[in-house]
């Protein structure tokens, strides 16, 4: 017996009709009912597999990566999972063993998120860099991972981390979480949990992971799940911060300089103070040059208000009219961070060159009445 649904029903999420509000001639309410529901039904399927070329061939290629896993068992895991004994000479597994998944579970959660996400981030990343953002996150995990097994092997010499098998999408699924925050921070993924925002999504997976790898004695699989989380999500952050560049953005603003996307927002807020100090003290060690020793000449200080005057004009200039607005307002937004955190660097680059020539005019006060005695 069909369920009786009552007149103007509309799918929660679309809006859409579930079912006229009449019957046609020589139809039943009930007949309607199946027959509505059943077309609106394959309607959301078909929407919700609306996906690029490109995003089908990820899924496919997650999808054979698991069969080959459940086909060829060990012998498949030797050639494109990552084990550390086995890498040196295959290369290739580095990149490989984020597309090589050995659980069903892992391969619903990766296809349900590229699926989903893609759908979000390719339309205004374009195919390539989306492409270009997955590949790079998956080589940069399978070597950070690679890189750990082989260090905590020679630490404990336990040959236990060499034999490891490890592999499965997860480390880029934390990057393509971390890029979802970057452009919808506040939303509401789930409409059962509304507390729940975009912006935890990716902590939220590492922590899950970490538990899975505590509460199953902490095998190898497990372990090397926390850790391609882990880089997954750091990758994800640094291509994103630093490296990225889209179409509609001058070529020479890279990455996301936003408060929003900064190293202690991926924290909790009560952990957030001593991030940000440890965040700038390694910023300021690999990113800024020192001022140099002979202090700063007023062509120095003449550079520095061209460069400052250079960054301005271009973060004014640097808009493209034919993005989408969803693109438009992120690109306003890190034009505004970049030209903000530049700012504050040349100010910063200022001020320590004066202080190093008040030091230098202090030393030769100082040495000029020694010198005529």
């Amino acid at each position: 017996m069909a369920t009786q649904l009552p007149a103007g029903a509309v799918w929660a999420d679309t809006g859409e009709a579930v079912r006229p509000d009449a019957a046609p001639e020589g139809q039943s309410t009930a007949q309607i009912d199946v027959t509505a529901l059943a077309a609106a039904a394959a309607r959301r399927a078909r929407s919700a597999l609306a996906v690029s070329l490109a995003t089908r061939a990820l899924l496919a290629l997650l999808v054979l990566g698991y069969v080959g896993h459940v086909v060829f068992g060990q012998r498949g895991d030797l050639f494109f999972a990552l084990v550390c004994r086995k890498t040196v000479p295959r290369v290739w597994n580095v990149l490989t063993c984020s597309f090589w998944e050995q659980s069903l579970p892992a391969l619903c959660v990766s296809v349900a998120c590229v699926a989903t996400l893609s759908r979000v981030l390719e339309p205004l990343w374009g195919t390539a860099e989306f492409m270009r953002f997955v590949l790079a996150t998956a080589a940069s995990v399978g070597c950070a991972t690679f890189a750990s097994l082989f260090v905590l092997y020679i630490v404990t010499q336990d040959i236990f981390y060499l034999n490891a098998t490890v592999s499965g999408f997860h480390g880029v699924v934390a990057a393509l979480l971390v890029a979802a925050r970057q452009l919808m921070p506040n939303e509401a993924p789930f409409p059962l949990m509304p507390w729940l925002r975009v912006r935890w999504l990716a902590q939220l997976y590492l922590l899950g992971s970490v538990i899975v790898a505590v509460a199953s004695g902490a095998k190898h699989h497990h372990i090397g799940l926390s850790l391609m989380v882990l880089y997954g999500v750091f990758s994800g952050w640094v291509y994103l911060r630093f490296l990225q560049r889209l179409p509609s953005v001058s070529a020479a603003a890279a990455g996301d300089q936003s408060e929003e996307m900064s190293w202690e927002s991926l924290f909790p807020q009560p952990l957030q103070p001593l991030c940000a100090n440890i965040g700038n003290l390694f910023f300021r060690l690999c990113c800024v040059r020192p001022a140099a020793a002979g202090g700063a000449s007023s062509r120095y200080v003449a550079m520095l208000g061209a460069e400052r005057e250079a960054i301005v004009s271009a973060a004014e200039t640097a808009r493209d009219p034919n993005a989408p607005p969803q693109l438009q307002e992120a690109d306003a937004r890190k034009r505004e961070a970049h030209t903000q955190r530049a700012l504050k660097l040349l100010e910063e680059r200022l001020r320590a060159s004066n202080r190093s020539a008040a030091a230098s005019l202090e030393e030769a006060e100082e040495a000029s009445p020694s010198s005529g005695e």
